[in-house]
């Protein structure tokens, strides 16, 4: 269980027992879909905080980052997801340094 500005983010273990209808019909929910072995909900900022508080009350869990629950949602992937996921990891904090590089 995390969030970040907007998104309500959860490592489920069995996603077959999300109801996403109800989620759908839960006020302030604007969105909701499965990425990278995460569940998101979205909420929009300043409700999610609310949203989260609430949800750590109900469940007994602590605070975790979004890369805590991004590494439990890594055993989800499939091997092209997790190259990819390499891949990106390697390459995204570089991505200025290459931009700087094109501009000189």
């Amino acid at each position: 269980l995390a969030h970040c500005a907007t998104r309500l983010r959860l490592a489920v273990a069995d996603e077959q027992k999300i109801d996403e209808q109800a989620i759908d019909s839960l006020e302030g929910v604007k969105g909701q879909f499965k990425v990278a072995g995460q569940y998101q909900i979205i909420f929009g900022s300043g409700i999610v905080n609310q949203v989260y508080a609430e949800m750590a009350k109900l469940t007994g869990m602590s605070e975790m980052s979004t890369n805590d629950v991004a590494s439990a949602g890594v055993e989800k992937q499939n091997i092209v997801q997790r190259a990819v996921k390499g891949l990106s990891d390697i390459f995204v904090p570089i991505i200025p340094a290459i931009v700087a590089g094109g501009l000189l």
